[in-house]
């Protein structure tokens, strides 16, 4: 009776957020930020999700089709935020596999800011094949390597439909090494009143494996520099290939920025 009591109090909580979202959903800006796994983004969406004109969780899983798929992102955050007020200026999600983000005209079609989180192949596929039992999809090296491939191919793709007013980027070594230079740049490119800052709140959902990272590293509150990659020396087949793709993504990335070069 009770499972049943809780059951239906969170149906009901859920639809209210559902309604409540499709009639504010046009009058907010949305932010997605587009990386491949193992890049940081958990990081940089706590980030984000500090600040008062930014509403972020972490991976909400959504597959952007169509464009009333926004408004179950508005939905989602607030409902996991359990937010009274959902005005605010900025919703976030970051997107890291291509089934979600397959229709990419469609992020053209309102107010949408993409970042671009870009980090080099070799720390990624060995950091994807030390936790390979909790991504199922990237179980061998070569799985790892296809992966990134594909996600890279991807984000080339969204650079097709961006342009320095509603997209830019920032790599992972950028974040790590220079975090106040690289939150600076985030901040002035939103148009936040207050700007990024290298610390952030924990929440119940940090370190949960099904949102982002579950690293103990993600509990520490603010940025850290990075240590180097410590995961152990593995073969990684077609690792040129990944470099060249990581090189010519980042010079176009560049394109974007020209202040960056």
């Amino acid at each position: 009776m009770v499972q049943a009591v809780k059951h239906a109090v969170k149906k009901a909580a859920k639809q209210a957020y559902r309604y409540r979202a499709a009639h504010i959903v046009e009058d907010v800006r949305l932010i997605f930020l587009i990386a491949t796994m193992r890049s940081g983004s958990t990081l940089l969406m706590h980030i984000l999700g500090d600040s008062k004109s930014i509403e972020a969780v972490g991976e909400n899983y959504i597959a952007y089709e169509k464009p009333s798929d926004f408004a179950k992102l508005v939905a989602k955050v607030a409902y996991l935020k359990r937010l009274v007020s959902m005005r605010k200026k900025y919703y976030a999600d970051k997107i890291l596999h291509n089934r979600l983000d397959a229709q990419l005209s469609l992020f053209d079609s309102r107010d949408v800011r993409r970042i671009l989180l870009l980090r080099r192949p070799k720390p990624v596929i060995r950091s994807l094949q030390a936790r390979k039992e909790k991504f199922p999809h990237t179980k061998t090296v070569a799985d790892s390597v296809n992966y990134y491939i594909s996600r890279l191919r991807r984000i080339r793709q969204h650079l097709q439909h961006c342009d320095s007013s509603n997209a830019t980027f920032v790599t992972y070594k950028e974040l790590t090494e220079h975090p106040t230079s690289s939150l600076e740049r985030l901040s002035s490119f939103l148009r936040l009143n207050e700007p990024l800052r290298e610390e952030y709140r924990t929440h119940w959902y940090t370190g949960l494996a099904s949102i982002g990272d579950p690293n103990d590293r993600i509990k520490a509150g603010r940025i850290q520099k990075s240590s180097g990659d410590s995961h152990p020396e593995i073969d990684i087949p077609n690792l040129d290939r990944c470099r060249e793709l990581f090189e010519q993504v980042l010079e176009t990335c560049r394109s974007l920025c020209p202040d960056k070069r």
